[in-house]
């Protein structure tokens, strides 16, 4: 994404920085933090991805992105 907002990339370094904590009990939960957040992500950068095939000349119908889950 060329465009990435600051923000997001600043929650996700945050949220991998928890999940690097010593003691498992400091980490961020896999179901109820991790996984929430990276859907949200997720759905984030499937919405911009047309702004991302636009900027390739492709339409984003056929890249490489295509069916991504």
């Amino acid at each position: 994404m060329p465009d990435w907002p600051l923000d997001e990339a600043q929650c996700l370094a945050e949220m991998a920085l928890r999940c690097c904590e010593l003691r498992r009990m400091d980490r961020a939960d896999l179901g109820s933090v991790v996984l929430p957040e990276l859907n949200r992500l997720r759905a984030l950068g499937q919405d911009n991805m047309q702004y991302c095939g636009a900027i390739r000349g492709g339409g984003g119908s056929d890249g490489m992105y295509n069916n991504v889950s």
